[in-house]
């Protein structure tokens, strides 16, 4: 029997790819307004986890990653305030 994963899915963007089996990697693209965090390629491992779980946040907003505030891109203000 092959590996599954699950459905991936991602709120604020799009997939390339519905596979969801051992080694099939799915590229996740954001809306327009929105940027990924983390990788935007995850891959179904041997053990039936995803290697990741990228988001898509709007742009502007700030999100923790191991306790470091990142900064995106502000497109409506053309600047980063991040403290």
């Amino acid at each position: 029997m092959e590996t599954d994963c699950g459905v991936f899915a991602v709120a604020g963007g799009s997939l390339n790819s519905s596979e969801t089996t051992y080694g099939s990697a799915i590229e996740v693209t954001c809306d327009s307004g929105h940027s990924v965090t983390g990788s935007s390629v995850v891959e179904c491992q041997a053990d039936g986890t995803w290697s990741s779980s990228p988001t898509c946040v709007e742009d502007g907003m700030l999100y923790r990653s191991n306790e470091i505030v990142h900064c995106l891109p502000c497109t409506r203000h053309n600047d980063l305030k991040c403290f």
